[in-house]
């Protein structure tokens, strides 16, 4: 974006929404562009708010950007490549339910075990 010019705050305000979009409550306390990105993927995703849009307006948007055969699964698979070689980013995220899918190696990080394994003596 900043090569095409981009003001530094947008730029910053859609990392922010990008980071943040599959965040539960986050985006709602963020920006406008933050809480309609996170909307739109859980639609998208999700069908959630589905029932928000009508037949015609959905066979439109599908006549546009068709989601094709295997969608969900094409769109696990896709967030798993994107995540894979950054495991220990996941923590906390739902990415971390999408590596635990694909990836038969991958082992997620507990919280808890990280509270009861630390270092701090009872």
């Amino acid at each position: 974006m900043k090569r095409h010019g981009a003001a530094s705050s947008l730029c910053d305000e859609v990392w922010c929404a990008i980071a943040l979009h599959m965040t539960p409550g986050l985006p709602a306390r963020m920006s406008p562009l933050a809480r309609v990105l996170y909307a739109a993927v859980r639609t998208d995703l999700l069908a959630e708010n589905l029932g928000a849009y009508s037949a015609a307006q959905r066979d439109g948007i599908l006549a546009t950007w068709p989601r094709g055969a295997r969608f969900k699964e094409r769109m696990i698979e896709a967030i798993g490549r994107g995540v894979a070689h950054r495991p220990s980013t996941t923590f906390g995220t739902l990415s971390a339910d999408v590596l635990e899918r694909v990836d038969p190696e991958y082992c997620r990080m507990n919280f808890c075990g990280l509270i009861l394994g630390s270092a701090w003596k009872d």
